[in-house]
């Protein structure tokens, strides 16, 4: 299993809420997340605004804790894919935030 850590808040500042974290990557982000089992805040990657994922849906496990969102995924390639691919929607929902405000 191949590891990738995406950091959304550093160390020193206030630590992030998972449910708050986990809402956003629903709702603006548009991730249809499923829980893994047994695991609190670990999530299957199921697809994107309504279409499934072309790797399958049990392919891509993201984890929320207090600083960041860690991935996890068989490829080492296609984590490191993923992660860009998840920073760039985060980037887009925030965007389209701030442009509704």
């Amino acid at each position: 299993m191949n590891y990738e850590i995406i950091q959304l808040s550093n160390e020193n500042k206030k630590p992030l809420d998972e449910e708050k974290v986990i809402k956003f990557l629903k709702n603006n982000v548009g991730l249809k997340l499923v829980p893994v089992r047994g695991k609190p805040w670990f999530y299957w990657i199921q697809g994107k605004d309504g279409y499934d994922l072309i790797d399958g849906p049990k392919y891509y496990k993201v984890c929320v804790d207090k600083f960041g969102l860690s991935l996890e995924a068989p490829g080492g390639f296609n984590c490191f894919s993923m992660k860009g691919q998840l920073i760039d929607w985060i980037k887009e929902a925030i965007k389209e935030i701030k442009e509704k405000k």
